[in-house]
Formats: structure tokens, C-alpha cells, sequence
């Protein structure tokens, strides 16, 4: 049996460094990994505590779990934990079960329990996530299994964590970039269903039997008002109908490919994406290849890990061209969805026997490509937002003030 290692002793391996501490790119995301690994250090000191009371292997109590569904933090907070723990020397399955007693999701305590269960009766941890793929990725799982076969199970945990902080930061970046629009657009459905509900019906009975006179902008804002308060229902019924039918439409591959498209051709927004999509897929076969992954399988990973439609259709061409005999450069050349620069970057890599460290660089270029195309789109889109908010509003508010400024002909008309 393995001795058990104390807090003050993981606390020391991890400031000596572990293994791909030069994958994390940023204050924050450092900052969050010291985080966690404190917080292992801390759960493993109390295993020890209560191993010692009980003279047996490490038991902890149960902490409160809440519902809902399973969260990227969450599956980070996993990784992060388990990567402390085993580097520390402590067994899969005793880390399985302090990490799912402590999980804050129940759901995400269930799914630990019943890989702690695979692993106890003789499976492998790796086919213990893989029973799981809504909740583990694909990439992760063959980390793992990599891990397993090379004997370098710690090292690959901590090349989880910085994949899976990688991704979280690109995620938290575009919806930051996407927040302010939103809140914008927001705000103008509300002004302007303000208006219609409370003010203008006040300025409707001022006008009452006066409308022939009204200046044109104002007897088209009161036309739309009334057809608003009298189809009220029906528009609203049409509005979810339509919604409804646009969800389910966007939920089928041709929907999907629709909706890639288009998005593709907005100009900011498209760059956006497929800059943030070649990040993620290029960093991830990258990843594979560096830590032994077969070929065809990095393909088929960076292909369905794709959040686009249209560039998961290009990877499948570039497996088919490998499976084939090709060579990846070669598939990408035959695909206008792959830059140049990424066809020429990956026949030098395939040319010199070191194409998984190419691609992680690529992938980190892009990375950096994708935050200034962030930082590009939300300074077009504000003002574009601005632009629209003030047109609809202003009208609004110029039809309904222009008569006052004409009251004496709107009074005798």
C-alpha cells in the first residue's frame, strides 16, 4: 500500500512545478489553477485526518450538492482535483471518492460514483469516463487512456486542465464580446414596449378625433400601436409559433448548416467564429498527436469537437484524403476553409517529424487571432446597436412629441 501524502508534501510537489505548467497563458487562468490545487491539497489533509481517526483508507463526509446540470466548471473542477491527487501518489479510487463526496453537483456526484464503481470492478479509468461521453469529452478520454498506457496518468491530467482552462477562457471571452449587444437589444424591446403599453395610449386620447391633422410619423405610430393592442394575442402566438419552428429547424443538419453559413458570411462575426473554431480543433489534434494518439483518431476528434458545421465537413474531407493515403497538408489544400498559412505550417510539420508541435503553436496563434477578432467585432457591433437602438427610439419619441410643438392647429383642426 502507498503511504499516504500529506497536504504540506503536495503543497511542495506542485511549487517545485508539475508537468505543462507552460500551457497557461494568462494571470487568471494561473491564479485559478493555484486555487485548485489548494483546494486539493486541503481535501487530501482532511482524507489524511480521517484515515488516521479510523485507521483505514481515507473516508470523508458528504458536502451539500445542489441540482442542475453539469457545468464546464465543474468538469474542470474534476480534472483539477484529480490531477493534485494522483500526482500526490494517492490510489484512482480513493481520489474518485473524495472528489465526488466534495462535488457541489449531484449530478455530477452520481456520474463519479458509477466511474468509482467501473474502476473498482477492474475497468480502466479511461473506459470509466468513456461511459460517460455527455459529461467527459472525447479528447479527454483518450488523454486519459494515453496517460494509462505511457504510465504518465498525472502528467496527462494536468494536460486536461489546461485544454479544458484554454477553452473556458475562449468561451467566457465570447460571451463577454456578445453581452453588451444583447443588453442593448434588450433594452430597446423594452423601451419600446414601454411606450406602446403606457404612453402612448395617454397621447392616443389627447389626439383623439384630431388624427387627419397628426403629422405622418405620428399617425404611423398610432396605426402600429393599434394594430398592436388589437392582434396582441395573435402576434404573440405567431411569435412563438415562429420561434419554435426556427429552434426545431436549427436543430436539424440542415438547419445547422444554414445557421454556420450565415453566421460565416457576417463579416466580423464570421472571422470571430472561424478563428475561435480553427483555435479549438487545430490546439486539440495538436494535443492528441503530442501525447501519442493515433493519426485517424485525432482527425475524427478535431472533426467532431468542430462547433461549426462547415469546418467539421472540412476535417471529415481531410481524414477521408489520410485514409486514403494523402497527407493532411494535402486535404487541407483541397478545402478553401483552411488558411494557407495552416496548409503550409502543416506540410512543414508532416516534412519534419514534428507536426503535433506545429499544430499546438498554430492553435495558440489562433487563440490570439480569436481575441483580437473579438476585440475587432464588439467595437463594430456597438456602435451598430447604438446606431439601430437610437433610430427606434428616436422615431418613437419624435412622433409623439412633433404634435405638441403644433398643438394650436392640432386643437382647432
Amino acid at each position: 500500500m502507498k503511504p499516504r501524502v500529506k497536504a504540506s508534501d503536495a503543497r511542495t510537489r506542485l511549487k517545485s512545478g508539475a508537468p505543462g505548467e507552460h500551457d497557461r497563458r494568462s494571470a487568471t487562468a494561473a491564479l485559478n489553477r493555484l486555487n485548485t490545487h489548494r483546494d486539493g491539497a486541503r481535501l487530501m489533509a482532511r482524507m489524511d485526518r480521517t484515515a488516521s481517526r479510523e485507521g483505514g483508507l481515507p473516508i470523508m463526509a458528504e458536502s451539500r450538492a445542489r441540482g442542475g446540470p453539469i457545468k464546464h466548471r465543474d468538469k474542470l473542477f474534476f480534472f483539477s482535483q484529480l490531477s493534485v491527487m494522483v500526482s500526490a501518489g494517492v490510489p484512482i479510487a480513493v481520489s474518485l471518492d473524495g472528489i465526488a463526496r466534495q462535488a457541489d453537483r449531484l449530478r455530477l456526484r452520481e456520474v463519479l460514483l458509477d466511474v468509482l464503481e467501473r474502476v473498482e470492478s477492474g475497468e480502466s479509468l479511461s473506459n470509466g469516463l468513456a461511459s460517460h461521453p455527455a459529461v467527459f469529452p472525447s479528447i479527454a478520454v483518450h488523454l486519459v487512456r494515453a496517460g494509462e498506457t505511457s504510465g504518465d496518468l498525472p502528467g496527462m491530467m494536468t494536460r486536461i486542465c489546461a485544454l479544458m482552462e484554454r477553452e473556458y477562457e475562449m468561451k467566457r471571452k465570447l460571451k463577454s464580446a456578445m453581452t453588451y449587444p444583447m443588453v442593448m437589444l434588450s433594452l430597446a424591446v423594452v423601451t419600446v414596449v414601454a411606450l406602446f403599453t403606457f404612453i402612448l395610449p395617454r397621447f392616443r386620447t389627447l389626439y383623439a378625433g384630431k388624427e387627419d391633422v397628426l403629422p405622418k410619423p405620428t399617425q404611423l405610430l398610432l396605426m402600429l400601436g393599434d394594430f398592436a393592442t388589437d392582434y396582441a394575442y395573435q402576434i404573440l402566438a405567431v411569435l412563438a409559433i415562429l420561434i419554435a419552428a426556427v429552434t426545431v429547424y436549427l436543430r436539424t443538419p440542415a438547419g445547422k448548416s444554414f445557421l454556420d453559413t450565415f453566421v460565416l458570411s457576417v463579416p466580423a462575426l464570421g472571422q470571430m467564429v472561424r478563428k475561435f473554431s480553427l483555435a479549438r480543433s487545430v490546439r486539440t489534434m495538436g494535443a492528441l498527436l503530442e501525447n501519442g494518439v493515433p493519426v485517424m483518431t485525432a482527425l475524427e476528434l478535431a472533426r467532431d469537437l468542430s462547433s461549426n458545421q462547415r469546418l467539421s465537413e472540412a476535417w471529415e474531407y481531410v481524414r477521408l484524403r489520410v485514409e486514403q493515403g494523402g497527407r493532411i497538408h494535402e486535404g487541407m489544400a483541397g478545402q478553401s476553409w483552411f488558411p494557407g498559412t495552416l496548409t503550409q505550417m502543416t506540410a512543414m510539420g508532416e516534412s519534419g517529424g514534428i507536426l503535433d508541435a506545429v499544430l499546438v503553436k498554430v492553435g495558440d496563434f489562433y487563440d490570439q487571432e480569436a481575441e483580437v477578432s473579438v476585440s475587432e467585432a464588439t467595437a463594430l457591433i456597438e456602435p451598430i446597436m447604438v446606431i439601430v437602438v437610437g433610430i427606434v427610439v428616436g422615431f418613437i419619441a419624435m412622433s409623439i412629441m412633433l404634435p405638441i410643438f403644433n398643438m394650436s392647429k392640432i386643437t382647432h383642426g
